[in-house]
């Protein structure tokens, strides 16, 4: 079902600026822009991270490693892989940010 215009017209693309390295887009649903009930959107919709691997990141990190342990914590976390990074489940939440480990 996401392979039709109407979907593909609805995805909304919201860049993120909290990667060191990676660029980070959550993908998601517009619901305004679906003509669905709420249970068939609710169905439908998934919000996901896309994740585009830095240049160079390789170098400081194993990426085969990484989506390993990924998928060790949540099966269904990883939902897809492209050559230069990953698809994965959205969570909201805080980043945190060095000064909130300290405290």
């Amino acid at each position: 079902e996401w392979n039709t215009e109407r979907i593909q017209n609805a995805i909304k693309v919201t860049p993120f600026q909290l990667g060191l390295t990676n660029q980070l887009y959550k993908c998601e649903l517009e619901k305004d822009k679906m003509e669905l009930d709420e249970k068939k959107f609710d169905e439908l919709n998934m919000e996901v991270m896309v994740r585009v691997f830095g240049e160079g990141s390789e170098e400081m990190l194993n990426r085969e490693e990484e989506i390993h342990i990924m998928q060790q914590v949540n099966e269904d976390y990883v939902k897809c892989r492209f050559n230069n990074g990953i698809v994965v489940t959205f969570f909201p939440g805080e980043c945190l940010r060095p000064r909130a480990l300290t405290d």
